[in-house]
This record gives structure tokens, sequence and C-alpha cells, in this order.
């Protein structure tokens, strides 16, 4: 019996040397693994790091190769035309992950080549964070076309350019965002559309979810006959993307076009060569080509041709209802 306990008192603190070892053991390892954990973590961060600021690199890149600087506009030595992006940088850069060839298929690549194409002058695009107003304001730019954006820049970015708006004898067209900067630089109000009522769908529920919207290709009404509408019919289709609108036109503007649901379409400086249109002219296809006759016929005006054919005459276009 006495044998039997002392094999059981041995057997007992065998194994709590055993464990005592285990334990000892572990701790003496835990470190080295801790160190080993840390060092492919900091390596993992370091990796992560270097490819955010690759890729960091890559879009400041095409941004500088899409982009024409204040102190290369100080340089034009030939008739150029100018399209002022105000599209937020957050946006552009998006886009510039979405798309395989960016300098072929961002927004502001294939508008840069239209207007050069239509306007057979050479054409350079500014984004609105690069540059002041008065950069803007020189003898060799024959037009400023100002484009859309689907998310606003700062108040005090749209206020550079609110001087250069109201000012300058260069032709100017403002383009859906555009149109609107042009409303507020003469004190317009801008607002939502209505809200969607029960039974309409929604054509973009990312953008403004539950807001009415103006989307794809959709026919105006030409309430006054216009230059800028010389060769299309009573009622030209043209591409709409927006959920914002000029509530009323400012005084100093004429009311030239009109959907049901947005009053401001299209108006017109009274005294200079300033267009101001809430659809997108420059989104033209071979299907629907009315786009491309109204950047014609700015061209034309801005560069003192003559129009190729007469504006239409609306029959009996009556105002729409005021909202």
């Amino acid at each position: 019996m006495a044998r039997k306990g002392l094999f059981l008192t041995a057997s007992v603190g065998w194994i709590a040397t055993l464990l005592l070892g285990v334990v000892l053991a572990g701790e003496a390892v835990a470190p080295k693994t801790l160190e080993k954990e840390a060092q492919k973590k900091g390596q993992l961060e370091k990796s992560t790091a270097e490819k955010q600021t690759a890729e960091q690199a890559s879009l400041q890149e095409l941004w500088r190769k899409i982009y024409t600087r204040p102190e290369q506009l100080a340089q034009l030595s030939k008739p150029t035309i100018c399209i002022l992006d105000i599209q937020h940088p957050d946006r552009i850069y998006e886009q510039f992950k979405t798309l395989s060839k960016p300098l072929e298929q961002f927004y502001a690549c294939t508008f840069r080549a239209r207007v050069a194409e239509i306007s057979g002058l050479h054409t350079i695009v500014v984004h609105a964070t690069e540059v002041e107003g008065e950069d803007l304001d020189r003898p060799q730019i024959k037009a400023i076309l100002i484009g859309g954006r689907s998310k606003s820049l700062p108040r005090e970015v749209d206020e550079r350019f609110y001087q250069l708006i109201r000012e300058t004898r260069i032709p100017i067209l403002g383009i859906c965002g555009g149109c609107q900067l042009i409303g507020r630089a003469y004190g317009a109000k801008v607002v939502r559309m209505r809200k969607l009522r029960p039974d309409e769908q929604d054509p973009n529920p990312k953008y403004h979810p539950g807001w009415f919207k103006e989307w794809g290709f959709t026919e105006i009404q030409v309430l006054k006959p216009d230059p800028l509408f010389g060769g299309l019919p009573e009622k030209p289709i043209l591409r709409e993307f927006h959920a914002f609108q000029i509530v009323e036109p400012p005084k100093e503007f004429e009311l030239l076009a009109s959907t049901q649901e947005c009053r401001v379409q299209a108006i017109k400086h009274r005294d200079r060569l300033v267009y101001a249109v809430q659809f997108h002219p420059e989104r033209y296809d071979h299907r629907h080509p009315h786009g491309r006759v109204v950047l014609e016929n700015f061209f034309r005006l801005a560069l003192g041709q003559p129009p190729s054919q007469p504006s239409p005459e609306p029959k009996k276009a009556k105002p729409l209802p005021k909202r």
C-alpha cells in the first residue's frame, strides 16, 4: 500500500513536472511567435501602403495627362477651346479605377475629343480646383464649356468663377452642373426635383434615391427660336442626367426650352453669348444626333460663323407652368 502511494506520488510529480515544462516551453516560445506575427503584420501593412502609394501615383499621373495646368494656360499661342471640369476629384478618381483605358474612355477625354472635332480648334481641359476664373479670360481662348458633375465642389471653389461668368466676353456654354453654376453666379436658386411618386421607378437608385430624375434621352420643348437650335425639330431629343434644376431663369436670361418636369432646360443671356443648358449635348450617338447639332451651332456662334439652318419656329409652343 505504501509502495502504491509512493508510485502515485511519483506519477503526480512527474506529470506536474511535465506540465511545468510545457508551460515554461510555451512561455519561451510565445515571444518568438508573437515577434514573427508582428513582423508578418508589419510586412503586410508595408506592402499595402506601398500598393496604395503606387496606385495614388498612377492616378495622379493620369490626372496630369488629362488636365492642363494654370502655367500652361499662360503659354497658349493658338486659338483654343477650354473645357472647365467642375466634377469632384473623388468622383474622378473613382472613374479612373473602373476604366480599362482611362485616356480614351474617361468623360473629360471623350468630351475633349468631340469638341476638338466639331470646333476644329485646339481643345484643353482644366479642373476647377487648379485654376481661377481669371486664368481662363485670355484672348487665345475662343469659347469656354463648363461640364456637368455628380458631386459638388465646395462653394468657395464655385465662387472663383462667378466673376468670369458675369463679365467675360468669351462665349460660354454651361452644361447640366455647368448650367446650374451659371445660374448661381447670377443669384438663381438651384433645388432638387420633386420626390418620386409611389408608382414611379427610380432610373438610378444609387444617385439621390427617392427623388425624381430626368435620365436618358428626353424630348424637350423649344419655346423660342434661337440659333442654338438651328436645324433641329421643334422637340429635339437630348440626353439628361440630373436630379437638380434651376427654379427660374435669372432676370438677365431668356428662357429658350423646357420639359414638363424641368422648366429651365435652356437659357440665353440677353446681352452676351452665354448659354446654359440642363441637358448634355455632348452625349449624342448615331441614333440621337441632336446634341451634336447643338454643339455645332454653339461653335458657329462662338467663332462668328453663319448658322447652317434656321432655328425651329414653334407652332403653338406655350411656356410650361412655373414651379
